[in-house]
């Protein structure tokens, strides 16, 4: 298991490491998660990735989420 701080740093272990779960929090210091999720996808491979935040507004978190995906 690997940690990251921000967003550049998992980022960086991603394309590093071969990952099949990774666990994103929307609320990085950095780059916003969608950002990362978004990088995440160019990689390529299999990887799964659950989605953290606590924004409260699912709607329009969903409908980001799918756009970027």
């Amino acid at each position: 298991m690997e940690t990251a701080c921000n967003g550049r740093m998992g980022i960086d272990l991603a394309s590093e490491g071969d990952f099949q779960v990774i666990v994103l929090d929307l609320g990085l210091p950095d780059i916003h998660g969608l950002e990362v999720m978004s990088r995440l996808k160019n990689l390529g491979g299999a990887r799964q990735v659950i989605v953290i935040t606590a924004d409260d507004t699912p709607e329009s978190l969903l409908q980001q989420i799918r756009e970027n995906t």
